[in-house]
Parts: structure tokens; C-alpha cells; sequence
């Protein structure tokens, strides 16, 4: 489960990264911004790896 854990949190930050840059040059013509999304997906990610590794600590 640890695995799947960091994979899905670290999916989740590559995620987010990828729309912060492509954030300038999609923007306008999707009418929304991409800025802010990939700024919560980076915080859904390191969330979910914070989790998975503090549960990790208490075995």
C-alpha cells in the first residue's frame, strides 16, 4: 500500500507541475486558471505523501 500511496501523491505533484506550466500558454483559451489547479493539486499530493509517510513512522 506505501507504494501506491507515494505513487498516487507523487502523481499527483507531476500533475500539478504540469499545469503551472502550462498554465500561461492554456489560460486563455480554456477560460480558466490553470495556475490555481495545479497549485491544489501540488498541495493534494504532498498531502497524501505526508500521510502515507507519517503512517509509515508509527509501524
Amino acid at each position: 500500500m506505501a507504494e501506491e500511496a507515494l505513487a498516487i501523491g507523487g502523481g499527483f505533484l507531476i500533475f500539478g507541475f504540469g499545469l503551472n506550466v502550462a498554465s500561461p500558454q492554456l489560460s486563455p483559451h480554456l477560460n480558466a486558471n490553470l495556475g490555481l489547479w495545479g497549485v491544489f493539486f501540488i498541495l493534494i499530493g504532498l498531502i497524501v505523501i505526508a500521510i502515507r509517510l507519517k503512517s509509515m513512522g508509527r509501524r
